[in-house]
């Protein structure tokens, strides 16, 4: 084949690293990961990257959706708020007592 690129997406949330990982721990493993494409036939495109090392982060699962995957509990995120003028800005109804879309 020609013209084949790999395009790949690492999240370090989403691997399963003991309680004591630091953050040298975190980036070996990434950097490992990364070292496999060596081993690839093709190029291989690392599109996009999060080095967040855990699920409960807002969004990073599903918006609004605070589950870990490893039964972690997770606190609410608030969202953040818009940083536009006011008179563009539109913000969620910060009242109501939860808002979908869901994740």
């Amino acid at each position: 084949m020609e013209n084949v690129i790999l395009d790949t997406h690492q999240y370090e949330a989403f691997s399963k690293w003991p309680a004591n990982a630091t953050l040298d721990d975190y980036c070996q493993g990434y950097d490992d990961r990364l070292k496999e494409a060596e081993n690839v036939k093709y190029d291989v495109f690392n599109g996009e990257w999060a080095l967040a090392t855990d699920t409960c982060v807002q969004f990073l699962n599903g918006f609004n959706d605070h589950r870990d995957p490893y039964d972690k509990p997770c606190a609410w995120v608030d969202c953040p708020k818009p940083y536009l003028p006011k008179d563009t800005a539109v913000d969620l109804n910060r009242t109501a007592e939860i808002q979908g879309p869901y994740g």
